[in-house]
């Protein structure tokens, strides 16, 4: 439920579905206020600008300095400075990258995690075929509670997850340690595999807003009703232009859904430069 005491504040309409998008941004950006208040624990910042900001997208990971310099900067609407691009990825790059994701994932549900891995979805540039190369993979990861939140049995299973990373020797910071049974997850899902952006999928199908892109995914793991029932809980009302389904044993593609926006794009645009080849 939006906070009424921020929607007064700045004087949007208290129902959010009469919101423009500018009441939208400005709502965020008040919120985003919340995770700069040092009273607050680093978990609960973190959660907040998870939930608020449209560039921060791993806040964990970052120092306290930097995480209020990147703040500060988008809540006053400084444009951030453009880092080095990474190495880009190959189509042969991709597919090692995919295929040994898929792997992980398997290998994680057979780990004493507090989540299993349920489906997973590939979005972004490299799914919408716009760019001979990337420079990283976005990835969407369902992750799913072994126990039921707030019970006893969840408890101690996060308890047990800290502990083990206690006992393997691990310093965590705060911010870290109260987050540490979902980080250790994307973690290992990520192991030494630089070219993936990991995020999980219920914030993107929930809580992402669309932006100026045609937004399309291909599933490598799940259920594909079970995945658009996430999105029609959609936030901002996000919606697939184009959803299609990868054989994690041949690699071949297969269409459930397409409205032609993405062949329009490519059209408009004089066609892309990396094929669509029928697999990924």
């Amino acid at each position: 439920m939006p906070n009424m005491d921020i929607i007064h504040t700045i004087g949007i309409p208290e129902d959010p579905s009469n919101w423009t998008e500018a009441n939208r941004d400005a709502y965020h950006l008040e919120c985003l206020k919340g995770a700069l208040d040092l009273r607050k624990p680093r978990h609960i910042r973190d959660a907040i600008v998870c939930m608020n900001s449209s560039r921060i997208r791993k806040p964990d990971v970052l120092s306290e300095d930097v995480l209020r310099k990147r703040l500060e900067d988008e809540i006053d609407g400084i444009e951030p400075v453009k880092a080095k691009k990474n190495a880009r990825i190959t189509q042969k790059g991709g597919l090692e990258i995919l295929t040994k994701l898929l792997d992980r994932a398997e290998e994680a549900n057979k780990e004493p995690f507090a989540f299993s891995v349920g489906a997973i979805i590939l979005f972004g540039s490299w799914d919408r075929n716009d760019k001979p190369h990337a420079g990283d993979i976005d990835i969407a990861v369902e992750l799913i509670a072994k126990e039921p939140a707030g019970s006893d049995a969840w408890s101690a299973l996060i308890k047990s997850r800290r502990q083990a990373a206690s006992t393997a020797g691990r310093s965590l910071p705060d911010h870290l340690w109260y987050a540490w049974h979902i980080v250790e997850v994307f973690r290992f899902l990520q192991w030494r595999s630089k070219g993936i952006s990991l995020l999980s999928l219920d914030q993107i199908s929930e809580s992402m807003p669309p932006n100026e892109k045609p937004f399309s995914y291909t599933i490598l793991r799940g259920d594909a009703q079970e995945i658009a029932r996430k999105f029609e809980h959609s936030e901002f009302g996000l919606k697939a232009c184009r959803i299609r389904r990868r054989d994690p044993k041949t690699g071949e593609i297969t269409t459930l859904f397409d409205d032609g926006t993405l062949t329009e794009s490519a059209s408009g645009q004089g066609g892309v430069e990396r094929a669509d080849c029928g697999c990924i």
